[in-house]
């Protein structure tokens, strides 16, 4: 009877360890998650953002804004990727 108790309680143990990966994991994957941002969008997450054309390079403009703020504007297939987060 001791062993299944302390098999339980091992089992609830790792249950809730998994839990908590679980959620650890989808943070660092949302923040990781590097998805260019359309011009006039939300930012997703407060950093630093740099503007990229449609091949990826850089057009040289860098904005830090705050989660939620509008992005600036910016001419057609342009879009904001951020580089750092805060």
């Amino acid at each position: 009877m001791a062993a299944r108790a302390s098999t339980q309680d091992a089992r609830h143990a790792l249950e809730r360890l998994g839990a908590r990966f679980r959620i650890f994991a989808a943070g660092r994957a949302a923040r990781r998650r590097n998805e260019p941002v359309a011009p006039g969008a939300p930012a997703p997450t407060a950093g630093t953002y740099e503007l990229r054309n449609i091949f990826g390079t850089r057009a040289g403009d860098s904005v830090q804004v705050r989660k939620g703020e509008l992005m600036p504007r910016a001419a057609r297939a342009f879009s904001w990727h951020q580089v750092e987060y805060l």
